[in-house]
Protein backbone atom coordinates (compact mmCIF):
# COMPACT_ATOMS: atom_id res chain seq x y z
CA UNK A 1 0.00 0.00 0.00
CA UNK A 2 0.78 3.10 -0.62
CA UNK A 3 2.67 4.89 2.13
CA UNK A 4 3.24 8.66 0.99
CA UNK A 5 1.36 11.28 -1.73
CA UNK A 6 3.99 10.42 -3.96
CA UNK A 7 3.65 6.89 -3.92
CA UNK A 8 0.02 6.83 -4.69
CA UNK A 9 0.97 8.75 -8.03
CA UNK A 10 3.43 7.67 -11.10
CA UNK A 11 5.75 10.45 -10.81
CA UNK A 12 6.74 10.27 -14.34
CA UNK A 13 3.39 10.89 -15.85
CA UNK A 14 2.74 13.48 -13.05
CA UNK A 15 2.12 16.81 -13.93
CA UNK A 16 4.78 19.90 -12.52
CA UNK A 17 1.53 21.12 -10.48
CA UNK A 18 0.92 17.94 -9.10
CA UNK A 19 4.83 17.04 -8.15
CA UNK A 20 5.13 20.08 -6.81
CA UNK A 21 1.34 20.25 -4.53
CA UNK A 22 3.16 17.22 -3.39
CA UNK A 23 6.42 19.02 -2.03
CA UNK A 24 5.27 21.78 -0.72
CA UNK A 25 3.49 19.71 1.72
CA UNK A 26 6.78 18.08 2.22
CA UNK A 27 8.41 21.46 2.64
CA UNK A 28 5.22 22.43 5.36
CA UNK A 29 5.90 18.95 7.32
CA UNK A 30 9.92 19.84 7.52
CA UNK A 31 8.92 23.72 8.70
CA UNK A 32 6.86 22.18 11.70
CA UNK A 33 10.15 19.42 12.12
CA UNK A 34 12.90 22.48 11.77
CA UNK A 35 10.43 24.03 14.48
CA UNK A 36 10.96 20.80 16.58
CA UNK A 37 14.12 20.48 16.64
CA UNK A 38 15.36 23.92 17.28
CA UNK A 39 13.00 23.85 20.71
CA UNK A 40 14.96 20.85 21.76
CA UNK A 41 18.14 22.03 20.60
CA UNK A 42 17.91 24.85 22.75
CA UNK A 43 16.40 22.87 25.75
CA UNK A 44 19.90 21.04 25.22
CA UNK A 45 21.94 24.22 25.12
CA UNK A 46 20.43 25.55 28.26
CA UNK A 47 20.59 22.09 30.15
CA UNK A 48 24.23 21.83 29.60
CA UNK A 49 24.74 24.68 31.47
CA UNK A 50 25.11 26.92 28.61
CA UNK A 51 22.74 30.59 28.90
CA UNK A 52 20.52 31.82 25.48
CA UNK A 53 19.39 35.36 25.42
CA UNK A 54 16.31 35.72 23.33
CA UNK A 55 16.13 34.04 19.91
CA UNK A 56 20.30 33.97 20.13
CA UNK A 57 21.01 31.37 17.31
CA UNK A 58 22.20 27.79 19.00
CA UNK A 59 25.37 26.20 17.41
CA UNK A 60 25.32 22.46 19.31
CA UNK A 61 28.03 20.01 18.05
CA UNK A 62 27.96 16.28 17.75
CA UNK A 63 29.95 16.10 21.04
CA UNK A 64 27.29 18.32 22.39
CA UNK A 65 24.73 16.20 22.04
CA UNK A 66 26.37 12.99 22.64
CA UNK A 67 27.88 14.01 26.22
CA UNK A 68 23.68 15.33 26.50
CA UNK A 69 22.83 11.78 25.63
CA UNK A 70 25.62 10.17 28.17
CA UNK A 71 24.74 12.46 31.07
CA UNK A 72 20.55 11.33 30.26
CA UNK A 73 21.49 7.24 30.93
CA UNK A 74 24.18 7.87 33.38
CA UNK A 75 21.69 10.68 35.57
CA UNK A 76 18.43 9.47 36.39
CA UNK A 77 17.43 12.66 38.06
CA UNK A 78 18.96 14.66 35.41
CA UNK A 79 17.18 11.95 32.73
CA UNK A 80 13.91 12.37 34.15
CA UNK A 81 14.09 16.18 33.84
CA UNK A 82 15.77 16.99 30.76
CA UNK A 83 15.18 13.29 28.61
CA UNK A 84 12.23 14.98 26.99
CA UNK A 85 14.54 17.34 25.16
CA UNK A 86 16.88 14.19 23.83
CA UNK A 87 13.28 12.47 22.85
CA UNK A 88 12.09 15.52 20.48
CA UNK A 89 15.55 15.78 19.40
CA UNK A 90 16.21 12.07 17.88
CA UNK A 91 12.14 11.95 16.75
CA UNK A 92 12.79 15.54 14.64
CA UNK A 93 16.14 13.91 13.53
CA UNK A 94 14.31 10.86 12.22
CA UNK A 95 11.78 12.96 10.60
CA UNK A 96 13.63 15.22 8.67
CA UNK A 97 15.68 11.91 7.49
CA UNK A 98 11.97 10.33 6.33
CA UNK A 99 11.11 13.74 4.25
CA UNK A 100 14.27 13.98 2.73
CA UNK A 101 13.55 10.46 1.66
CA UNK A 102 10.39 11.02 0.32
CA UNK A 103 11.41 14.37 -1.78
CA UNK A 104 14.62 12.83 -3.04
CA UNK A 105 12.52 11.05 -5.75
CA UNK A 106 10.83 14.17 -6.99
CA UNK A 107 13.58 16.30 -6.93
CA UNK A 108 15.17 13.70 -9.35
CA UNK A 109 12.15 13.95 -12.20
CA UNK A 110 12.32 17.72 -12.10
CA UNK A 111 16.00 17.46 -12.77
CA UNK A 112 14.90 15.17 -15.29
CA UNK A 113 12.38 17.49 -16.91
CA UNK A 114 13.09 21.27 -15.23
CA UNK A 115 10.04 23.05 -15.28
CA UNK A 116 9.80 26.37 -13.65
CA UNK A 117 8.96 27.23 -10.05
CA UNK A 118 7.44 30.05 -8.28
CA UNK A 119 7.82 30.84 -4.35
CA UNK A 120 6.25 33.45 -3.10
CA UNK A 121 8.07 36.16 0.00
CA UNK A 122 5.38 37.08 2.41
CA UNK A 123 4.81 40.81 1.56
CA UNK A 124 7.47 40.72 -0.85
CA UNK A 125 7.96 39.14 -4.13
CA UNK A 126 7.37 36.24 -6.46
CA UNK A 127 10.80 34.02 -7.11
CA UNK A 128 12.06 31.17 -9.39
CA UNK A 129 13.91 29.34 -6.42
CA UNK A 130 14.88 29.81 -3.14
CA UNK A 131 18.11 30.72 -4.07
CA UNK A 132 17.70 34.47 -5.37
CA UNK A 133 20.14 37.17 -4.94
CA UNK A 134 17.81 39.32 -3.14
CA UNK A 135 16.96 37.00 -0.43
CA UNK A 136 18.41 34.91 2.83
CA UNK A 137 20.61 38.08 3.60
CA UNK A 138 22.57 38.92 6.89
CA UNK A 139 22.66 35.54 7.64
CA UNK A 140 19.04 34.84 7.89
CA UNK A 141 16.88 32.47 5.69
CA UNK A 142 14.07 34.18 4.10
CA UNK A 143 11.05 32.15 4.58
CA UNK A 144 8.94 31.30 1.44
CA UNK A 145 5.77 30.06 0.27
CA UNK A 146 5.44 27.63 -2.63
CA UNK A 147 3.04 28.38 -4.95
CA UNK A 148 2.43 24.98 -6.78
CA UNK A 149 -0.10 26.16 -9.04
CA UNK A 150 2.06 28.04 -10.80
CA UNK A 151 4.35 25.73 -12.02
CA UNK A 152 5.55 24.73 -15.70
CA UNK A 153 4.21 28.37 -16.73
CA UNK A 154 6.50 30.32 -18.88
CA UNK A 155 7.98 33.90 -17.86
CA UNK A 156 5.74 35.10 -20.33
CA UNK A 157 2.51 33.92 -19.08
CA UNK A 158 3.42 34.25 -15.29
CA UNK A 159 4.23 37.88 -15.96
CA UNK A 160 0.72 37.98 -17.83
CA UNK A 161 -1.09 36.50 -14.28
CA UNK A 162 1.08 38.12 -12.18
CA UNK A 163 2.81 41.27 -13.12
CA UNK A 164 5.08 43.18 -10.92
CA UNK A 165 4.60 41.02 -8.16
CA UNK A 166 7.42 38.91 -9.87
CA UNK A 167 10.85 39.37 -8.78
CA UNK A 168 12.37 41.41 -11.71
CA UNK A 169 16.23 39.44 -10.25
CA UNK A 170 14.22 36.40 -11.44
CA UNK A 171 11.88 37.52 -13.75
CA UNK A 172 13.99 39.86 -16.03
CA UNK A 173 10.90 40.68 -18.35
CA UNK A 174 8.57 41.58 -14.93
CA UNK A 175 7.39 45.11 -14.94
CA UNK A 176 8.85 47.19 -12.12
CA UNK A 177 5.31 49.07 -11.61
CA UNK A 178 2.07 46.80 -11.06
CA UNK A 179 -0.12 46.26 -14.05
CA UNK A 180 -3.89 46.97 -13.61
CA UNK A 181 -4.24 43.02 -13.96
CA UNK A 182 -5.91 42.47 -10.53
CA UNK A 183 -7.96 45.82 -11.47
CA UNK A 184 -8.96 44.21 -14.53
CA UNK A 185 -10.67 41.06 -12.72
CA UNK A 186 -12.18 42.98 -10.18
CA UNK A 187 -14.22 44.58 -12.81
CA UNK A 188 -14.81 41.76 -14.69
CA UNK A 189 -16.48 40.21 -11.88
CA UNK A 190 -18.21 43.27 -10.69
CA UNK A 191 -19.62 43.63 -14.12
CA UNK A 192 -21.44 40.03 -13.33
CA UNK A 193 -23.76 41.79 -11.24
CA UNK A 194 -26.40 44.70 -11.23
CA UNK A 195 -24.83 48.03 -11.00
CA UNK A 196 -27.19 48.79 -8.26
CA UNK A 197 -25.80 46.14 -6.05
CA UNK A 198 -24.93 47.69 -2.35
CA UNK A 199 -26.94 51.15 -2.97
CA UNK A 200 -30.26 51.83 -2.11
CA UNK A 201 -31.44 52.63 -5.30
CA UNK A 202 -35.20 51.07 -4.49
CA UNK A 203 -37.55 51.50 -7.60
CA UNK A 204 -40.09 53.95 -6.77
CA UNK A 205 -37.91 54.16 -3.01
CA UNK A 206 -39.85 51.43 -1.96
CA UNK A 207 -38.13 48.93 0.33
CA UNK A 208 -39.55 46.15 2.63
CA UNK A 209 -37.03 45.65 5.85
CA UNK A 210 -37.64 44.54 9.26
CA UNK A 211 -39.21 41.90 9.08
CA UNK A 212 -37.89 37.70 9.69
CA UNK A 213 -37.77 36.86 5.77
CA UNK A 214 -39.15 38.68 2.77
CA UNK A 215 -37.20 42.15 2.86
CA UNK A 216 -36.44 43.23 0.14
CA UNK A 217 -37.43 45.56 -3.28
CA UNK A 218 -37.11 46.52 -6.87
CA UNK A 219 -34.26 47.32 -8.05
CA UNK A 220 -34.48 50.93 -9.90
CA UNK A 221 -31.04 49.67 -11.67
CA UNK A 222 -32.28 46.22 -13.47
CA UNK A 223 -36.23 46.36 -12.36
CA UNK A 224 -35.48 43.03 -10.63
CA UNK A 225 -36.57 41.82 -7.70
CA UNK A 226 -33.26 42.13 -4.59
CA UNK A 227 -33.17 41.30 -1.25
CA UNK A 228 -31.70 43.91 1.71
CA UNK A 229 -28.31 43.08 3.10
CA UNK A 230 -29.55 41.86 6.44
CA UNK A 231 -33.36 42.74 7.62
CA UNK A 232 -32.99 45.77 9.08
CA UNK A 233 -30.66 47.49 5.78
CA UNK A 234 -32.12 49.10 3.11
CA UNK A 235 -28.77 48.13 1.73
CA UNK A 236 -29.85 46.59 -1.91
CA UNK A 237 -27.84 42.47 -1.64
CA UNK A 238 -25.63 41.84 -4.54
CA UNK A 239 -27.15 40.53 -7.52
CA UNK A 240 -27.11 39.89 -11.06
CA UNK A 241 -28.99 42.03 -12.75
CA UNK A 242 -32.44 40.31 -14.05
CA UNK A 243 -34.78 41.84 -16.73
CA UNK A 244 -37.89 43.49 -15.33
CA UNK A 245 -40.22 41.22 -18.06
CA UNK A 246 -38.68 37.86 -15.93
CA UNK A 247 -38.39 38.65 -12.55
CA UNK A 248 -40.19 42.03 -11.70
CA UNK A 249 -43.29 40.86 -10.14
CA UNK A 250 -45.91 42.50 -12.09
CA UNK A 251 -44.25 45.88 -11.83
Amino acid sequence: MPTTQEDAMNITAATPVEIDTVLADIYARRGVSLAALDGAKRGIYRALGNRLTGRQRVILTAADVQTFRARVAEDERFGYREGHYLRAFDQATEQLQLLAAEEEPLHAEHARRPWSRFFLVVGGHIHSSMNCSTCNRNGKATAFAWLPELSGLTEEEAVAAQGAILCTTCYPSAPLAWTNFYDQEAERKAALYCSGSGTTDWKDGKVRNGFHSGNGGYCSHCSGWAGTTSRYSSTIRKHKPAASAELSRGA
